[in-house]
């Protein structure tokens, strides 16, 4: 008789196959113990053995409801055997949102990754001479952080150790420092004044982005790399020098510095990125004579451009768009240079390179638009008074005056009168607009258009008389001017706008002089209210004109204009 078998191995239980599986997860994951997996607390802190020969531990908080004035010890016993503190833990005191001030001990030579990270009441460090290292994020989101002084002994602070630290006003660092690693400040937007030390070779990517109230730097020679959108959205920097060494302006650099009103750029760099300074407030560049390559939008942007130097007899080539701008090139060079800008809108050439080729005369700066008129914006945005010039001598050549072109005094929070000479003949897109202390504006009677925006938000203005030279007046024109209470409308205002004296809510009285109504856009013109309350005067011929308009006639009290004896 022959016998068969099926022989199958026993299966063990499932849930001894899973702790099986628990107990070798276990002992891939822990079999390399660390030597300092010793560890302990303390009362407010927690303390891990370090490896070496010392015998030394790094400190946290005990847990995130550490609170007030913290003093980490230099020393600490357990066991029967001393310790010396010498780091600051890895997330040591992060999210500790009651710590109000720490002091570190002298023995503390590093702080690790996100020591004191999202700390949101921390308002007062020390930081003792031994410190050698800063982590990454070591200091992020502490928004109660005003000011903070490195010791000399620190020779490396890691990326982001300082990032949305939004109370930060300054900060010295040590002339041990060699790079300012990326995102190191970003987001500090009190962060006003700063040195870089002449040890410091290289800026990273972002490291000042979003420092908006950051108005001048200096970066020493002996920085020769600068990272991708390093300073840019820097909105209040005024003024930065360029190291002769540098190669190459990164892309985003100086994206939307809108205070930046000049810049040189160094003969040894060759190439200015991408979106280099796209959206800034420059008013002149001088291109050096090794740019080889203006990138894509490196200039777009940047309506207050109005003067470049270049200074190369080969044109670099230009992938930016640069419109409305006076362009000075070596003698002899126009040709050449030309055909560069042969695509671009309302730019004029000069051959040859003066010692004066633009004038600044009391804050306002005149640069030519053609080879016999100028326009004019405002170098300085702290102005207080544009008297604008009718005429001016620019490297000993006459020019008039004729153009404010578009945002000319954008945000020029300070000015609060402004002079328009009869030599003007428009007023741009947006030229005024956020001038909010602007209470004075006398306009000559050579203007023909008010443009899109051009007065837009200037709420201390409580009155406007518009010129009968003016023949439109453009959409948004006096939006949010709420202040304003009486206007008077010239007699050659053919046409008004969409939205042109929107949100201006204390408008009472309105004189249009023009016997014909002015076609209006819409009934947007005005906001619903004011048809209601404001009182509109017209010709006395022209009552039942106006009251048969589409939109003048929502006017609920029209009457006639007061003959003048």
């Amino acid at each position: 008789m022959t016998h068969h078998f099926n022989h199958r191995p026993s299966r063990a239980p499932r849930c001894q196959r899973i702790a099986l599986r628990v107990v070798a997860l276990f002992i891939l994951l822990f079999t390399q113990i660390p030597a300092y997996a010793l560890w302990w607390r303390d009362g407010n802190f927690k303390f891990v053995e370090e490896s070496g020969p010392r015998a030394t531990v790094s400190v946290s908080a005990a847990d995130n409801k550490i609170a007030g004035r913290v003093v980490i010890p230099e020393t600490v016993e357990y066991r029967g055997k001393k310790y010396t503190v010498t780091k600051i833990n890895k997330y040591g005191f992060s999210g500790c949102k009651k710590l109000t001030s720490i002091i570190i001990p002298n023995t503390v030579t590093s702080l690790d990754s996100h020591a004191f990270a999202n700390c949101k009441h921390l308002s007062d460090v020390t930081i003792p001479s031994g410190v050698v290292s800063i982590g990454d994020y070591a200091f992020k989101n502490c928004p109660a952080l005003s000011s903070l002084s490195l010791p000399g002994s620190v020779k490396s602070i890691a990326e982001a150790a300082f990032t949305d630290c939004t109370a930060l006003t300054s900060i010295e660092l040590p002339e041990t420092l060699s790079k300012i690693e990326e995102s190191l400040f970003m987001g500090c937007s009190k962060l006003s004044s700063l040195t870089i030390p002449e040890s410091v070779r290289s800026i990273g990517p972002f490291a000042f982005n979003g420092c908006s109230s950051l108005d001048s730097i200096v970066i020493p020679e002996s920085v020769y790399t600068i990272g991708r959108a390093a300073f840019s959205h820097c909105s209040s920097l005024k003024e930065i020098n360029i190291p002769s060494i540098l190669r190459t302006i990164p892309e985003s650099a100086f994206e939307k510095c809108t205070s930046l009103r000049s810049i040189v750029i160094p003969d040894k760099v060759t190439t200015i990125g991408t979106d280099a300074f796209r959206g800034s407030g420059l008013i002149t560049a001088t291109i050096g004579d090794g740019v080889t390559s203006i990138d894509l939008c490196a200039f777009d942007y940047c309506s207050k451009l109005k003067v470049m130097i270049f200074k190369s007899v080969v044109p670099p080539k230009i992938s930016s768009n640069i419109n409305n701008c006076a362009i000075y090139v070596p003698k002899g060079r126009k040709t050449i240079y030309s055909d560069v800008f042969s695509w671009s809108r309302d730019v004029v050439i000069f051959d040859g390179i003066p010692a004066d080729p633009y004038l600044i005369d009391d804050g306002v700066f005149y640069a030519p638009c053609s080879a016999t008129e100028a326009c004019v914006v405002a170098f300085d945005k702290k102005l207080e008074s544009a008297a604008i010039k009718g005429s001016v001598t620019i490297n000993g050549k006459a020019f008039a005056v004729t153009s404010i072109p578009q945002e000319a005094f954008y945000e020029c929070t300070s000015l609060t009168s402004a002079s328009i000479p009869g030599s003007i003949t428009s007023i741009g897109e947006s030229a005024f607009h956020d001038c909010i202390r602007l209470a004075s504006v006398s306009i000559g009677s050579g203007v023909k258009s008010i443009g899109y925006s051009a007065f837009a938000h200037c709420r201390s203005l409580t009155s406007f008389i518009i010129p009968n030279s003016v023949k439109s007046v453009g959409t948004y024109a006096f939006y949010g001017c709420r202040s304003i209470k009486s206007v008077t409308i010239g007699k050659g205002v053919t046409s008004i706008g969409n939205e042109a004296f929107q949100e201006c809510n204390a408008l009472s009285e309105i004189k249009c002089l023009n016997p014909v109504p002015p076609k209006c856009s819409s009934l947007q013109v005005f906001t619903n209210s004011i048809f209601r309350n404001v009182s509109l005067l017209v010709p006395a011929t022209s009552v039942k004109a106006y009251g048969k308009d589409g939109v003048w006639g929502y006017f609920a009290n029209i009457s006639a204009l007061k003959s003048k004896r």
